[in-house]
């Protein structure tokens, strides 16, 4: 099985949405996010868009709403850099997701041909596991982006975990496909369509988040915006996962939380020597045990279930 979803990530807990796509020059393709407050407004829109919405209420997570096939189909589809592949959930799955799961395809798409007897099989470090077949379609967001013949999967059966009914679109190399884990060769996956199909110009994206009160985030696919940044850009190289350097895997030295009087209040004596890998496909982050005991024993946090715990509201000031 792939190791998807990992040790740690970069996104904050915010509310986002995409609406709408807006192409900056050949080779880039840029998707405008703004703060949504209700991330289940998925319905009813009179153009087309797409929204990457923080998913609270049902699990923490950016995701989009694409349409598949011809005729379109809209799916929600989780948007993971830590993962490779792209599926959704066949309609025989629809008894067992919420009554309001939006990543169900029906399959009658004209476009739509199975491409692979092999079984699609993948599980997530959150212990999602789903099985299904890999098939091949048009993948739409808006009018302004169509790539054709992209190979998807198509999930009939799910083990444990859950996606919120939503699919999950994976834009990681290939080289971190299920098929590749099972022994298979890899195949183009989204970000390989995106530069073969020629909308961007490398397999590169850069994902800017906004902030509360700020101007809207963007994720841009092909480059980076320095209108976005403050300073330089800093490189760091990629850490091997599983031997493989599929992901976004980078060096985590240390940790640090610091009063508002300059004390340092946790990681003192904690230098780490670890593997962090930067994913959006969740809102979590994975520490090791003794730093997380710091941290709970520091926010005076109480009722803890396995790793769960709960704080005072006057935590956020």
């Amino acid at each position: 099985m792939p190791l998807p979803t990992p040790h740690t990530n970069w996104l904050t807990l915010v509310w986002l949405c995409i609406p709408l796509l807006a192409t900056t020059e050949p080779g880039v393709v840029r998707m405008n996010m703004a703060r949504a407050q209700d991330s289940l407004a998925l319905h009813g829109r009179s153009t087309p868009s797409v929204r990457l919405i923080n998913d609270l209420p049902r699990k923490p997570a950016y995701h989009v709403n694409a349409s598949i096939g011809m005729p379109g189909q809209m799916v929600s589809l989780i948007l993971d850099t830590g993962s490779s592949d792209l599926w959704m959930f066949a309609p025989i799955m629809r008894s067992a997701l919420p009554d309001r799961a939006t990543g169900i395809c029906d399959l009658s798409s004209s476009t739509y041909r199975e491409v692979s007897k092999e079984p699609f099989d993948i599980s997530y470090v959150d212990g999602t596991h789903v099985t299904g077949t890999y098939m091949q379609d048009t993948l739409a967001f808006g009018d302004s982006i169509m790539l054709s013949n992209l190979t998807m999967a198509i999930v009939d059966k799910m083990g444990q975990g859950h996606t919120g009914g939503m699919g999950i679109m994976g834009i990681a190399s290939n080289a971190g496909e299920a098929a590749v884990e099972e022994g298979a060769r890899a195949y183009p996956n989204f970000m390989d369509l995106m530069v073969e199909q020629k909308l961007i110009a490398s397999k590169t994206y850069s994902l800017d988040l906004g902030g509360r009160g700020a101007q809207p985030g963007s994720i841009l696919f092909g480059g980076y915006d320095t209108s976005r940044m403050e300073g330089n850009l800093s490189f760091l190289s990629l850490q091997p996962l599983a031997g493989r350097t599929a992901y976004f895997a980078v060096p985590w030295t240390s940790f640090t939380l610091t009063d508002n009087d300059g004390t340092r209040a946790v990681g003192a004596g904690s230098e780490l020597n670890l593997t962090a890998e930067f994913d959006s496909g969740t809102s979590m982050t994975y520490v090791p045990v003794s730093l997380f005991v710091q941290l709970i024993t520091y926010f005076n946090a109480h009722s803890c279930h396995g790793a769960t715990c709960l704080v005072s509201c006057d935590v956020a000031n």
